[in-house]
């Protein structure tokens, strides 16, 4: 019990961690391109409600899209950096789960950007999202935006596919299930309450004699019996 609270805990600390780092990329690749633009951060808020409060932009058409992009461009190219750099022989099972929630984390925010485009085809989709935003100023096809988005998801998985990353962690997988599955069984003796000897047959049919050690009687020194 002790140890499932403690699994518990790790897995809900690692997902608060997850959400923090990731919300710090993305709305740093914002305040990034804003600062790079001449603006500046006035409010840099992280977690759940995660966003950015910038002022003193002049952003031009280009400047302005690249700040709508950037919330979702900058964790892709941590990702491609952090991704040249694993090593699958590393180990420590943390690195290649870090690794792997990282790579789902920020692939599957690039679904954002292949769903809401597409919405945009039949609906108006949410007024505050970023890829709107994008759309609304570059003017682009919902349909080039949703390629581009599904092209970089493929980038992301062939390079994960290539350095080793989904390979590693089927093994890790499968070391977990086993090492859970030695832990819950494991061999176990049934030891009966009187040992049986099996009889012997006598040659007669319907007749066995038993292989049990015959009694030995002590009636005195010097005399044994036997019945």
């Amino acid at each position: 019990m002790r140890r499932k609270i403690l699994v518990l805990m790790a897995v809900f600390i690692g997902f608060c961690s997850l959400i923090y780092l990731y919300t710090f990329l993305h709305e740093g690749g914002h305040a990034l391109v804003a600062m790079l633009g001449g603006g500046k951060v006035e409010e840099f808020v992280l977690g759940v409600n995660a966003h950015v409060r910038v002022s003193g932009t002049a952003f031009t058409p280009f400047w302005e899209a690249l700040f709508h992009a950037a919330g979702v461009l900058l964790p892709v190219i941590i990702l491609l950096m952090a991704l040249l750099f694993y090593r699958p022989q590393i180990k420590k099972g943390f690195y290649h789960v870090f690794y792997i929630a990282i790579w789902l984390c920020i692939t599957g925010s690039l679904w954002a950007w292949v769903v809401i485009p597409l919405v945009t085809l039949f609906a108006t989709g949410p007024a505050y999202d970023d890829t709107i935003k994008f759309l609304r100023v570059t003017g682009f096809h919902p349909l080039i935006v949703a390629s581009a988005a599904i092209l970089m998801m493929g980038m992301l998985f062939l390079l994960a596919k290539k350095k080793g990353l989904f390979k590693k962690t089927g093994e890790l997988m499968r070391s977990w299930k086993e090492t859970r599955r030695e832990g819950e069984g494991g061999p176990k003796f049934i030891f009966p309450s009187q040992p049986r000897f099996p009889p012997a047959h006598t040659g007669r049919p319907g007749r066995h004699r038993s292989l049990r050690p015959p009694r030995i009687l002590s009636t005195g020194p010097g005399y044994a019996g036997s019945c």
